[in-house]
């Protein structure tokens, strides 16, 4: 994996790659064929996410042809845990998101929600590649995310794109409230 990174133009340290093959090797459990581009997706993502102060720790939502799409997300906020959930009546994305936002009430508005398939050529075994684009106060950020779940994409990608409001220096004030609690 090492060497087709290099190949791909990619340089990691020791410890991004221990990360990266844990990563290879869920996937590859869960497809048959890990490509060029999964790698690609698996190392943008972690690089994205080195200095992210909010991550996905746990996603359960109802998918499928229902009235109602309940959702419940666990975000590891600097290392705390905050739980979110939420019922849509629009799809499992959309709870996804509501429950996001029940964790971290904020003012960010969804622009965009995008989902392609990483590498079509493969057949039934793709990986959902999502764009999500916030805004808040005048500003925009945007993420993509690679991940074989739909739903963790969507959910990942959110929260990478919040993380950029971290990054401009936009404060949520409930979690710096919950983090104070604890």
């Amino acid at each position: 994996v090492r060497l087709k990174l290099k190949t791909l133009g990619y340089d990691v340290g020791p410890n991004e790659m221990s990360d990266i093959m844990d990563k290879v090797k869920a996937l590859g459990a869960r497809k048959k064929q890990v490509f060029d581009e999964d790698l690609e997706a698996l190392v943008n993502e972690k690089m994205a996410a080195a200095n992210d102060r909010i991550k996905l720790h746990g996603l359960d939502v109802r998918a499928g042809t229902h009235e109602k799409y309940p959702a419940k997300i666990e975000l590891s906020v600097d290392g705390d845990v905050i739980k979110g959930e939420a019922v849509s009546t629009n799809g499992s994305i959309d709870a996804v998101f509501d429950a996001l936002k029940d964790a971290i009430p904020h003012a960010a508005k969804l622009e965009a929600y995008q989902v392609n398939m990483v590498e079509p050529e493969s057949g039934t075994e793709a990986q959902a590649e999502v764009h999500v684009r916030l805004a808040m106060n005048g500003r925009s950020v945007s993420a993509k995310i690679a991940d074989p779940d739909s739903a963790s994409a969507a959910a990942t990608a959110y929260l990478v794109a919040l993380n950029k409001f971290f990054g401009l220096g936009f404060v949520f004030a409930t979690i710096a409230a919950a983090l104070a609690t604890l």
